[in-house]
């Protein structure tokens, strides 16, 4: 995922989001800090929900999330 990411949107991190063909937005269900923190590191440019975010558990409730990975896409 990380490396279709940056060939679709470059890997330039001053991007705008007006040169932007999608976006990911990381949302950690992470048991501890050092995981989210392990896991973080290996994301590269993608937005990310920090970690105990309270957007997290609504966001997980309105999917249905029972597992991970888990994709959702929206069409904006």
């Amino acid at each position: 995922m990380k490396k279709f990411y940056e060939e679709i949107n470059g890997v330039d991190k001053n991007k705008t989001s007006d040169s932007l063909k999608f976006e990911i937005i990381y949302v950690s269900l992470d048991q501890s800090r050092e995981q989210y923190d392990e896991h973080v590191l290996e994301i590269g440019n993608w937005m990310i929900l920090p970690y105990g975010d309270p957007r997290i558990k609504p966001l997980k409730e309105r999917h249905n999330v029972i597992g991970v990975p888990i994709i959702t896409i929206y069409d904006c």
